[in-house]
């Protein structure tokens, strides 16, 4: 397994004291399902020590309001994209200019009608895309039972194996998800040898922090390339099955109420295209191929 992963709480005294640069690589701001404000989120990572990447879904208002913020925190510009398949993807911008330039040319036109929920882009072209900038392309929760998880998506036939080899890294602790699945994420990631990156998935302040990348590095720049040289490290803990519910009952109504219900019309609907969809795109062509298997097999004269 990874040697470079700890599941145990930070220690933002010893990463301060030891030069390691640290970021908080997924959090989610009011721009997208996010409880807090920018400021707000800007002033714990202050008192903690460390930097952010602001990731907020099919939004990048967040990350820009962040990036030249006036307390000196170090902020990676980023954006977490849902795509037409569901799949979460996480991208890490060495520059501002260039995160801004890549929503407004791919993402910002193509959101769906409840912008936080999904975009009309492929997986396949977000990466496409996104390899045309200095980027970091993560898959965000991978194990994730539903369609945001890359391995699960593969594993179902929604996404060719072959998107593995598009993706340069792959976030093995997620702060929203359960244990079990960072630990499979982790070995996933030992077993293709890839990067790693890891964040809390913070909607709400207390989250802020708890899962940090780090490494010695100078700048957002330098923490990035050391990503790509597998030259970081990782610390911090998913969640048990009581403590998600309870984070989940603690976002609803900020989160879940405020950020959510303006799109509860566009939601339902897209839920529903899915349920009718999906058992035809998918589960039908299966039922069918295997109903003619079994066919096959039964009209096979005994010898």
């Amino acid at each position: 397994m990874l040697k470079n992963v700890f599941f145990k709480k930070p220690d933002y005294k010893y990463l301060k004291d030891n030069n390691f640069l640290a970021f908080d690589m997924h959090v989610h701001t009011k721009y997208s399902d996010g409880a807090n404000r920018v400021t707000t989120i800007l002033k714990k990572a202050k008192k903690l020590g460390i930097g952010v990447a602001i990731t907020d879904h099919n939004m990048i208002q967040g990350a820009l309001k962040a990036f030249n913020n006036h307390l000196g925190v170090p902020v990676i510009p980023g954006i977490e994209i849902t795509t037409k398949e569901g799949l979460h993807i996480l991208l890490y911008f060495y520059e501002i200019e260039d995160l801004e330039e890549y929503y407004i040319k791919y993402i910002k036109y193509e959101r769906s009608k409840h912008p936080y929920l999904s975009t009309n882009v492929s997986a396949k072209d977000i990466i496409k895309k996104a390899k045309k900038y200095n980027c970091v392309i993560s898959a965000a929760h991978p194990f994730s039972p539903t369609k945001m998880g890359l391995a699960t998506n593969i594993k179902r036939g929604y996404l060719p194996k072959g998107v593995i080899k598009q993706i340069d890294a792959i976030e093995v602790v997620c702060g929203s998800h359960l244990n079990h699945m960072n630990h499979k994420a982790i070995k996933w990631a030992w077993e293709l040898d890839k990067p790693i990156t890891s964040g809390s998935d913070a909607h709400t302040l207390s989250d802020v922090g708890r899962i940090l990348t780090y490494s010695q590095s100078k700048d957002v720049p330098e923490f990035l390339t050391k990503i790509i040289h597998k030259e970081n490290f990782v610390v911090g803990t998913g969640r048990s099955g009581a403590s998600r519910i309870v984070q989940y009952i603690s976002m609803a109504p900020i989160s879940a109420v405020s950020r959510h219900i303006q799109f509860l019309g566009p939601v339902v609907n897209a839920k529903y295209h899915s349920w009718i969809t999906q058992p035809i795109e998918h589960y039908v062509p299966r039922a069918i191929h295997k109903f003619k298997k079994k066919i096959k097999v039964q009209e096979k004269p005994k010898v």
